[in-house]
């Protein structure tokens, strides 16, 4: 019984952190295509602090227990916050940039405000691929992430093609992070369904 409470319990945190990057990521392409108003932004950006606020809660449990691996909880504490400075830093630098006239000769470092937490992403992540020592654990989050950049590779070249060939509008490059997002908490979601219809076949 406990067996089962403690893999109960690591599907939960696999899929709040997926269902939270996934929702995460469409907020911000809805944002960002003005298909929702500033208004709005924070108050559905609640939607992914609350599933990764679940998906911590249900790591705190197990590593309480001694059930997860330090590695683990440095990797969802650091990204979840990078994430967060991310948001914060490109609210900030959009805020900025359209309502202060004189930050117009800033823009390098504006630019730099939502920039340097995907460079901390990153680090979290290859710290974390070096630190865990659980095989499994390293090749589902390696698999998330490789779907997260298949989204962009797809998307990117196909709208990409499409902008060549005048169909679509020139859109701004930073849709990457909030893409990969997508296809990240896809990936973690697609596994942890997956090993719970596994779990159900055995």
């Amino acid at each position: 019984m406990e067996d089962v409470a403690v893999k109960r319990a690591g599907q939960k945190v696999g899929l709040g952190s997926g269902l939270g990057g996934a929702s995460l990521g469409i907020i911000f392409a809805l944002w960002t295509s003005e298909a929702i108003d500033t208004p709005t932004f924070p108050l559905l950006l609640a939607i992914p602090a609350a599933l990764f606020a679940l998906a911590l809660r249900n790591l705190a449990s197990l590593r309480k227990g001694g059930l997860s691996s330090p590695a683990t909880w440095r990797y969802l504490r650091d990204f979840f916050a990078s994430i967060a400075v991310y948001m914060l830093g490109l609210g900030i630098a959009i805020w900025l940039w359209n309502s202060i006239p004189g930050a117009r000769g800033f823009a390098l470092p504006i630019a730099l405000l939502p920039t340097l937490p995907t460079f901390a992403m990153v680090y979290v992540m290859a710290r974390y691929l070096a630190e865990e020592k659980d095989e499994y654990l390293r090749y589902r989050t390696t698999q998330a992430a490789l779907v997260g950049l298949g989204f962009v590779l797809v998307l990117g070249s196909f709208w990409g093609f499409m902008e060549t060939f005048g169909v679509v509008p020139n859109i701004w490059a930073w849709w990457v992070v909030p893409v990969w997002a997508i296809g990240f908490g896809i990936g973690q979601t697609w596994l942890t369904q997956r090993d719970n219809a596994a779990g159900d076949d055995s």
